[in-house]
């Protein structure tokens, strides 16, 4: 099952960030871009949250690349990040909080939160723009 967690994994290529100073820049984010681990690894077999173990891990460790890029990231781009860490934190609480014997239930929940995938689409449309223009 693809969801708008696969618009984050399409939207940037993160790697191993180190945290910085509040204000970031461009040269950092496109350190950290350049560093090598990706999303596209992170969620090389899609995301299927129906396998909620395997879901909940890629979830968190995207979540803590999210928070150690956006530390890294100039002001410009922190708010399409923001929107890119309330989602797979959204995610998290869901695929948390449901049953996951109940795989109906489970996407039943998940696609709840579809009218954020828009914001999360766009925000991963505007991260890839900024990265191509500047790294």
């Amino acid at each position: 099952m693809r969801i708008a967690a696969l618009a984050i994994a399409g939207g940037l290529a993160l790697g191993g960030m180190a945290c910085s100073d509040d204000s970031g820049s461009a040269k950092e984010l496109c350190a950290a871009l350049d560093s090598g681990r990706s999303f596209g690894t992170l969620f090389e077999g899609g995301l299927d949250p129906t396998d909620t173990v395997r879901a909940l891990e890629q979830l968190r460790v995207a979540q803590v690349d999210l928070e150690q890029l956006r530390d890294v990231a100039p002001s410009e781009v922190r708010d399409d990040l923001d929107v890119e860490l309330e989602y797979v934190g959204a995610l998290i609480e869901v695929l948390e909080t449901v049953d996951p014997d109940d795989p109906a239930a489970v996407v039943a929940a998940v696609n709840a939160l579809g009218d954020r995938k828009g914001s999360v689409e766009a925000a991963a449309i505007q991260l890839r723009a900024f990265q191509t223009d500047h790294c």
